[in-house]
């Protein structure tokens, strides 16, 4: 059954550390009082490659590069509370609410006041203008190009219909030191949208096939050019933070 995608606007590269924590810090400041946000997950600054430097912003200390990265350690309820808090600031009306109809600024999987917590249970605002994560059918219509009538929409790959080639695309092992790079640094898809292959999984949510949630893409360190493909989909729990998964944002 053909799946309708309606009109939609997609970051052409993953949200960047550098974004995030800006986000991050206007958004968890205690001058906001009632409306601060919590998040489960402070992003890369409590994954490995920074493992205990205590660094507000992850690439002190490290490389400078490292801000345009993107970021990673960050579950499917950050992704989701960071969205609402980049809509508050920059104006947008946010799209996900807490089920009596607030909106939601806490990631927190133990909060009390909904099952699983409010971000699990979180329903989505349509008339709202603000950021999201993109449905699985709208990840994938992006990075087949977003024209069904082009080669490109039969590709097996996001720019390429070649093995050989998703290199240059994708940051894959033996390109990638099994580290982030730098974002749109590769060659990107028909439509102009980078890194959709590879430098980290994405996550997606509120799809058609019984999933709230899901990673879609290659990642730096999938050994296979084959695990870079369109069909490539990792059904991590959605409390999963890794260091090969983080999200790009789409809006009205």
């Amino acid at each position: 059954m053909p799946v309708i995608v309606a009109n939609f606007k997609i970051g052409k590269h993953e949200v960047t550390n550098d974004l995030w924590f800006s986000v991050y810090q206007w958004a968890t400041s205690p001058d906001r009082g009632a409306t601060i946000y919590t998040f489960d997950n402070k992003g890369t600054t409590e994954g490995a490659m920074h493992s205990g430097a205590g660094a507000t912003i992850p690439w002190l200390g490290a490389s400078e590069a490292d801000k345009d990265k993107p970021v990673a350690y960050v579950d499917w309820r950050d992704s989701v509370v960071w969205c609402n808090a980049y809509s508050e600031m920059t104006g947008k009306t946010p799209v996900y609410k807490k089920v009596n109809g607030d909106i939601l600024r806490h990631s927190d999987k133990f909060d009390t006041q909904a099952p699983g917590g409010e971000a699990e249970n979180a329903v989505q605002d349509p008339a709202a203008t603000g950021y999201r994560l993109p449905t699985e059918a709208e990840w994938e219509f992006a990075a087949r190009g977003g024209n069904t009538g082009a080669a490109e929409w039969n590709y097996r790959w996001p720019g390429t219909n070649t093995a050989s080639e998703v290199v240059d695309y994708a940051w894959i092992p033996g390109d990638s030191s099994d580290n982030w790079a730098v974002v749109g640094t590769k060659l990107p898809n028909s439509a102009g949208i980078y890194d959709m292959s590879g430098n980290v999984m994405e996550w997606t949510s509120f799809n058609t096939g019984g999933y709230r949630y899901a990673a879609r893409g290659g990642a730096f360190y999938r050994d296979d050019p084959a695990r870079a493909g369109f069909d490539r989909r990792d059904d991590n729990g959605i409390g999963s933070q890794r260091d090969l998964t983080g999200f790009r944002v789409v809006s009205k």
